[in-house]
């Protein structure tokens, strides 16, 4: 677990080919209608809205990604798939929550 612009990252391994479940980490809502979901391959990249209000958004990977709720589920995820996945919820206050994937080697 690191920080990023004031918010704490916390990583995530997962290894070629596996499904993995990014959890937005919040007590006050499990309504997807509220979240956005942002993607950065790097830090220094500028991130990429990947789903708006519980809708994916801006998505090149085919199939490969869903949300449930306030989980986004990355399917056979490949080395491509690995960065920084930021999700934003708008209830009241606005909070965020990031979550470093790293994709290693083979499944």
């Amino acid at each position: 677990m690191f920080a990023f612009s004031g918010v704490l990252v916390h990583t995530k391994e997962s290894l070629v080919g596996e499904t993995v479940y990014l959890h937005c980490e919040d007590n006050h809502t499990s309504n997807s209608s509220f979240i956005d979901w942002f993607y950065q391959p790097q830090l220094s990249a500028k991130p990429v809205r990947i789903a708006a209000r519980g809708h994916l958004v801006n998505v090149d990977r085919g199939h490969r990604l869903t949300i449930n709720g306030t989980t986004l589920t990355l399917k056979n995820i490949n080395p491509i798939d690995g960065g920084i996945y930021t999700c934003v919820i708008h209830v009241h206050i606005r909070n965020k929550y990031r979550v470093r994937l790293v994709v290693n080697g083979e499944f």
